[in-house]
């Protein structure tokens, strides 16, 4: 939202019928949590919301992502036995509804869960390759920290200032 507008967020415990399952191709009928982010922006044309969960996918910029970010929510949605819906058309914004299989049974007490008492290192060498300077250097950090090599390179096209650089590896505190 360029020019600004507001972000909705909201949550419900909800009953998906059997007709909610032919509204909606894949749902399992039953009880869920909602979680639903509804934004004032432009919205979607129906071509664009049917291409939006696709990998690399994208409706920004050359060279300002990748659009890998609905398609892993989407896999991770589904993954974990959810739904995803999202309504939109131009000039009346986007809601985006998350649906994951409500468990009413009270959670494990992780105190229990036996933790190991070392930390498992790497020795491999890793090629990073990341478009995002924020995530590249969180990713190349967490990986020196458990003891890899990390290559990193900011794109995969090869070009005449295309270097892959070596970063030395450092011990974890």
């Amino acid at each position: 939202m360029p020019d600004g507008g507001k972000l909705i967020l909201e949550t419900a415990n909800v009953d998906l019928d059997a007709r909610s399952g032919r509204d909606q191709e894949g749902v399992t009928p039953g009880r869920y949590v909602m979680l639903a982010v509804s934004d004032t922006g432009s919205g979607m044309d129906a071509q664009t919301k049917s291409q939006i969960f696709e990998p690399f996918f994208t409706t920004k910029e050359r060279g300002r992502g990748t659009g890998l970010g609905l398609s892993t929510v989407y896999g991770i949605v589904k993954q974990s036995g959810g739904n995803i819906w999202v309504y939109s058309e131009p000039g009346h914004g986007t809601t985006f509804k998350i649906y994951f299989a409500r468990v009413d049974e009270p959670a494990e007490n992780l105190n229990r869960l036996k933790r190991p008492s070392t930390i498992a290192r790497g020795t491999e060498t890793i090629l990073l390759v990341e478009d995002d300077q924020l995530v590249r250097e969180l990713t190349h950090s967490l990986l020196v920290s458990c003891g890899y090599n990390v290559l990193v390179a900011a794109t995969v096209r090869p070009s005449p200032r295309f270097a892959i650089r070596t970063l030395a590896k450092s011990t974890c505190c």
